[in-house]
């Protein structure tokens, strides 16, 4: 009797692993139950993992999964980078955090096994306001409170800049010194990203934005530093708006000047986990925007 006992305990055991990329079609089939939307923003979690880490050798998984038995009944994505200013240190982005309605209650072990990776940031981009309530008592900052809503438009005529300034798409990746960041904006190109640099205060800077249709969503610099410039975001609309005809930016508000009128979206946050001083610039470049607006390349 005791051992049959302990078989019926093992059989319906909730467990905690690591999800492999061999599991992305029966990951994304839970996500589409879940959500209730298509396949293509769920696939991009595989897809990107191997995309941006195709030479690292010890790797993050793209996600966790909860089980029962053999069932999944949850998931937890992770799109892992290494920062490019620091070689060492590891970004983990969360995305699409779900347990099924009946599993609701183990939902947490998926967290608590994400934060339980040491040295790395661990990020999370446009939460719901029930899970930043949990982040937040989980232990995350918040380090961007909004993202802002800027009209080309308004500002491009005072930032007119000569076409011999200016190298767009893999002539501006080609230009990047750094060997690590012209990666990172490579894969960003490659799945459908705009890419375009220009010489400010006589400094060489490449940008990455993402097309979102409706606007353009910031995503990148090479130096992040500079974004505080009215000048500069002068110039950015010049651009945007004489060479893609794009009349709305969004960006998150530690990057916009504040000389620059905007509308304030209260929707998207960043929140960060870990040891965050020095990482307050952190961009999207490893975030979840990338999967979230649909199929790109």
């Amino acid at each position: 009797m005791v051992r049959i006992y302990l078989l019926m305990v093992d059989k319906n055991m909730i467990k905690v692993e690591d999800a492999k990329l061999n599991q992305c079609h029966d990951i994304t089939n839970f996500l589409i139950k879940q959500f209730k939307e298509n396949s293509s923003a769920f696939k991009n979690i595989f897809r990107f993992y191997k995309l941006f880490n195709l030479k690292e050798i010890s790797l993050y998984p793209p996600g966790y999964v909860l089980k029962k038995n053999t069932e999944i009944v949850g998931f937890l994505g992770i799109l892992s980078h290494k920062h490019t200013k620091h070689r060492d240190i590891w970004v983990l982005n969360m995305t699409s955090w779900i347990v099924s309605e009946e599993m609701k209650a183990n939902g947490l072990k998926l967290l608590i096994r994400l934060i339980k990776n040491k040295n790395c940031l661990i990020s999370n981009f446009s939460s719901s306001f029930r899970a930043e309530k949990i982040l937040i008592a989980a232990g995350f900052s918040i380090i961007d409170s909004c993202e802002l809503l800027v009209s080309t438009y308004k500002y491009f005529f005072n930032g007119v800049i000569k076409s011999s300034n200016l190298l767009f798409d893999e002539e501006a990746i080609d230009s990047i010194e750094n060997i690590r960041e012209r990666k990172v904006f490579q894969d960003h190109y490659s799945i459908g990203c705009k890419v375009f640099s220009l010489t400010f205060n006589e400094k060489k800077m490449a940008f990455i934005f993402l097309n979102c249709k409706d606007f353009y969503q910031f995503i990148h610099s090479t130096d992040l530093d500079m974004m505080q410039s009215k000048k500069l975001w002068q110039k950015i609309c010049f651009i945007l708006m004489i060479h893609y005809r794009v009349l709305k930016i969004r960006v998150d508000s530690r990057f916009l000047s504040k000389s620059i009128k905007a509308k304030k979206i209260s929707s998207k946050k960043m929140l960060l986990f870990g040891n965050i001083k020095g990482y307050n610039k952190i961009s999207r470049i490893y975030s979840e925007p990338l999967h979230k607006y649909g199929n790109y390349g």
